[in-house]
């Protein structure tokens, strides 16, 4: 596609989406957005954004195709293990948790599972800018190709509902609340005392990747602690005033780092 369309299809994407999709990586969206006009039959941009035309459903789909939303239970077990423990080093309060970029819910779902295996008292906000995949997670109902992902010890905290449904049970289910919101252009929340943010950045350009890294940060209370994918790295944790406690965790510092 040449430059001319992208910043055609930019612009349009701004009116019905209020986010700037240039600081995503060209070639992550090019790749989705040319198999979606494939898939629709789309020969050119002028025929996708003529589709569109006061189609508020139309642009619905193609945020959500362009959006990934690879996700699982327990996904990296090692890795849960190493956050849970680290999570529950905070004292006997009510953790103040953020899963940024949630997707349908799983790895915040994940987190409830945990802590409340562990008796600990929650309270998990879910967020992700496809409002389409928000409510399938608010449902927050599996088949059993999703259920064979939990361990059997957990399969406590779900009900059965259907020959091949299950629910996640309320006592746990209730202490997690689904929002839309968009990493680069929404207001963040704050106060958190932990943060996941998994296989998310990977997709923003450098510049904006650092923007969000440290707005996620500064989200965090001190020694608050931010939890990125396996295969993602942060060369600037420094910078950002955290140290690395785990693979691909790290735990912000007490005292706060100087602005960049």
């Amino acid at each position: 596609m040449t430059d001319q369309e992208w910043e055609k299809f930019f612009g349009v994407a701004r009116r019905w989406w209020g986010n700037d999709l240039t600081s995503y990586k060209r070639t992550h969206l090019e790749r989705r957005l040319t198999t979606f006009m494939v898939q629709e039959g789309l020969a050119d941009m002028s025929a996708l954004i003529t589709r569109g035309q006061n189609n508020p459903e139309f642009w619905e789909r193609v945020h959500s195709y362009l959006t990934i939303h690879v996700s699982e239970f327990f996904r990296d077990a090692p890795y849960w293990q190493t956050w849970t423990q680290a999570i529950l080093q905070w004292p006997d309060v009510s953790l103040k948790l953020w899963s940024a970029g949630a997707s349908w819910g799983a790895e915040a779902v994940t987190l409830a599972v945990l802590l409340h295996a562990a008796g600990r008292s929650y309270e998990i906000l879910a967020t992700d800018s496809d409002a389409a995949i928000l409510r399938e997670a608010e449902k927050m109902e599996y088949g059993p190709e999703v259920m064979s992902q939990v361990p059997t010890q957990y399969h406590q905290a779900f009900e059965q509902i259907g020959p091949t449904r299950w629910h996640l049970i309320a006592s746990i289910g209730g202490h997690i609340r689904f929002v839309r919101h968009h990493l680069l252009s929404d207001p963040y929340p704050s106060g958190f005392h932990g943060i996941l943010c998994r296989n998310v950045l990977i997709y923003f350009d450098p510049s904006a990747r650092l923007t969000v890294a440290q707005k996620l940060v500064r989200a965090l209370l001190p020694q608050g602690y931010l939890w990125l994918g396996a295969t993602e790295t942060l060369l600037e944790w420094q910078g950002l005033g955290l140290q690395v406690v785990g693979p691909s965790l790290f735990q912000k510092s007490v005292a706060p780092a100087a602005e960049g």
